[in-house]
């Protein structure tokens, strides 16, 4: 409970002096539970980190195609040199490079995405993998991996088709090129096929023929499975599990050497040993096979130590496809790893925290923990809310931020494990201004800002990390849907491809100005229920300008009194000296609480540090 006095000097002028705006945008607290050094309305205005207001800075054109397009997919750099490098952007399913039409197509619709590893750059265009290195852009070469590489590790997922990585060739010599398995694990009582390839002269007839044994056998006698014969491919059952090895040989049908009666024949033979082969006793779901029809369908890429991790795929949408280690042209096909949800939702976004990958779908936060597909492992960290947007997150210090159908939240781990995190709203103070389902919405941090675009709506909300609070953008140039920081430089690709840079420099949009607004709450000074008669407002400000007018409405108890344009007129001894003035407003009438609201329109610097207002009190 607090008292105030009763009965006051109505001769006596007071001043209130407003001086810190570090409360930033609440849009959503009603005006007497409001602190006062928050706003009610702010529009294209940033804040310092002492709490004062003035015009945000804006952005200039870094690079402009020839043509308008529809849908901008990407903007990339890849670098040459630490200070060289070509600019990608791909627009309506066609790419640029330094502004030059490639000969390639992909599909148009989705966003794609490119990352640099050491002199290649590798991009997922929905349509395929492709590759540049500075010189050519084309599409990846799949490793093929030799056949103990097969059996062993995997087949290679983006090959056209992966099971038939091996074929008979043609050879001086006779030899056995390798074999293949139906299946990479065989399963106890249950048939599986190994089927050889050889390399041979052209007109040689050859004959094949196969054994076995199970590791575990002391003697170390491998069986005959199938006789020689001209069939290539055996079929064998298991009685047992355990590791087995394999012994394929081939040979001439004809004998180098006849056989007599003392000698048998001698033939040109040649053998492959496959040296384990796994018979399980059952089938491990593990190595149930994935479906890679959509593989090449992946449009999102990342690096996590030394894998390149795709998804984005069309059938399988909750599916992502690592690659061998330091193999950027070899998925093997058991290296794939399903974010399983209650609604098969897809993947909308990964990424890198700390060192592990936060992997988010529509409506759940999930966390995947190793190095390598041997060692992963994953986590449900909230199965109620999740990222919408694929571009919508970022990482922000030791949060993670992203915009979930609802609004924008934040993980945080819970005490100092990474295997237990919650969610939080960040937008608290601005929740009616976030607009639901975006999935448009781009979210990046640069320079102790999270910033989040909404193209659509040509918006964007920011948050001071150091403050924490936020401000408001409005402007018909805020069609971000990309943004890039590269070499300390934050970039935007709008909807129409054309790339922007945004400076500290400029004032305006494009050449666009836009009005920079603040409102302050209805302020009562603290006494609500003493009637107060106005007599002056004196706004201190700063600029770079010899002078600055601004347009300055005062409202009191709900209704408009002063609309009146502020010249503030700066003598400044050098330019680069920031001055600072005062000027002072009369007003005049009886209210309890007053609002001030300020609009500035040059694509000039301005700062307002503070106001005050001098009033008179009457008694409650």
């Amino acid at each position: 409970m607090s008292y105030q006095n009763y009965y006051t000097n109505p001769a006596e002028k007071k001043i209130k002096v407003f001086q810190d705006f570090s409360g930033g945008l609440n849009t959503v607290t009603s005006h007497d539970n409001m602190a006062d050094n928050e706003m009610s309305y702010i529009r294209n205005m940033s804040f310092d980190e002492r709490g004062a207001i003035g015009r945000r800075t804006g952005m200039v054109s870094h690079l402009s195609l020839d043509t308008e397009h529809e849908k901008a997919q990407m903007y990339f750099r890849h670098y040459k040199t630490a200070s060289t490098y070509d600019e990608l952007l791909a627009v309506d399913g066609q790419m640029y490079i330094n502004g030059v039409l490639q000969d390639i197509t992909f599909q148009s619709d989705r966003i794609i995405e490119a990352v640099q590893w050491y002199q290649t750059s590798i991009i997922a265009t929905g349509s395929g993998l492709y590759t540049y290195d500075g010189t050519e852009l084309k599409a990846i070469e799949p490793y093929a991996p030799d056949p103990l590489s097969a059996l062993y590790i995997g087949t290679n997922a983006i090959a056209e088709d992966p099971d038939n990585y091996l074929s008979d060739g043609v050879g001086s010599t006779l030899q056995l090129a390798g074999v293949t398995f139906s299946d990479r694990y065989g399963i106890m009582n249950e048939p599986f096929t190994l089927e050889a390839f050889h390399i041979k002269p052209a007109e040689m007839e050859v004959e094949y023929c196969f054994e076995y044994r199970f590791t575990f056998e002391a003697d170390g006698v491998f069986h005959l499975g199938q006789d020689w014969s001209s069939l290539k491919s055996w079929t064998y059952v298991a009685e047992g599990e355990g590791d087995m090895q394999f012994r394929i040989k081939v040979r001439d049908k004809i004998p180098t050497t006849p056989a007599t009666e003392d000698k048998a024949a001698v033939y040109n033979t040649a053998q492959y040993l496959v040296p384990k082969y796994t018979v399980k006793p059952a089938t491990d779901p593990a190595d149930i096979k994935p479906e890679l029809g959509g593989i090449h369908t992946c449009n999102r890429i990342l690096l996590h130590w030394e894998r390149l991790i795709i998804y984005g795929d069309t059938t399988n949408v909750n599916t992502i496809y690592i690659s061998h280690l330091k193999r950027f042209d070899y998925f093997p096909v058991p290296n794939t790893l399903f974010f399983e949800t209650t609604r098969n939702e897809p993947v909308n976004a990964i990424v890198r925290f700390r060192d592990y990958l936060l992997a988010f779908t529509d409506t759940s936060t999930q966390a995947l923990f190793g190095q390598a597909p041997s060692d992963y492992s994953r986590r449900v960290l909230n199965s109620a809310v999740g990222c919408i947007a694929p571009r919508g997150i970022a990482v922000m210090d030791n949060y993670v931020a992203f915009l979930s159908a609802d609004g924008i939240y934040y993980l945080k781990s819970v005490g100092y494990v990474d295997d237990k995190a919650n969610v939080a709203r960040l937008d608290t103070n601005i929740t009616n201004l976030i607009p639901e389902n975006v999935r448009d919405c781009v979210m990046t941090v640069f320079e102790d800002q999270l910033q989040v675009t909404f193209p659509t709506q040509k918006q964007r909300a920011r948050y001071s990390k150091v403050l924490g609070v936020w401000t408001f953008d409005e402007s018909p140039y805020l069609d971000i849907v990309g943004n890039y920081v590269y070499d300390n430089e934050l970039y935007g690709q709008r909807l129409n491809g054309n790339i922007v840079k945004f400076s500290h420099e400029v004032y305006d949009d494009l050449g666009h100005i836009y009005p920079a607004i603040f409102e302050t709450k209805f302020l009562d000074f603290n006494m609500p229920y003493h009637s107060k008669k106005l007599k002056e407002l004196q706004l201190i400000a700063k600029s770079e300008e010899a002078g600055q007018v601004a347009n300055v409405k005062v409202f009191m108890d709900g209704a408009q009194r002063v609309d009146t344009p502020l010249d503030w007129e700066a003598n400044l001894v050098t330019p680069q000296e920031y001055n600072t003035f005062i000027d002072k407003l009369k007003v005049s009438g009886k209210c309890l609480r007053v609002k001030i609201r300020l609009e500035h329109n040059l694509a000039q610097y301005i700062q307002v540090l503070g106001f005050s207002i001098v009033h008179k009190l009457k008694k409650p």
